[in-house]
């Protein structure tokens, strides 16, 4: 009985009996960027006759900061990182 619960005390102060005991995927980002509520837009036909794809986007928010076009964000679905500088004056012109 005292050899399970040494072995016992030895896996958890090792962390082998841990959940935390995981080695990362390749594409977890940094938890200092932020996870942008995304939304998914159904592809459409504009008026000049031009198809567009469906595609997902970040929900309109007060920010951009947030959106995957801004630096350093990246975007999950495509892995393009933004080129914008989301603290210029006019984001975007």
């Amino acid at each position: 009985m005292k050899e399970k619960f040494a072995l016992a005390m030895l896996l958890l102060i090792s962390g082998a009996a841990t959940a935390h005991n995981y080695a990362p995927k390749a594409y977890t980002l940094p938890t200092t960027y932020v996870q942008a509520p995304h939304e998914h837009v159904q592809g459409y036909t504009r008026a000049n006759g031009t198809s567009v794809q469906p595609y997902e986007r970040t929900v309109a928010d007060t920010t951009q900061a947030n959106n995957w076009s801004s630096k350093p964000n990246v975007n999950p679905y495509t892995g393009k990182e933004g080129t914008k500088d989301p603290y210029a004056t006019s984001y975007g012109h």
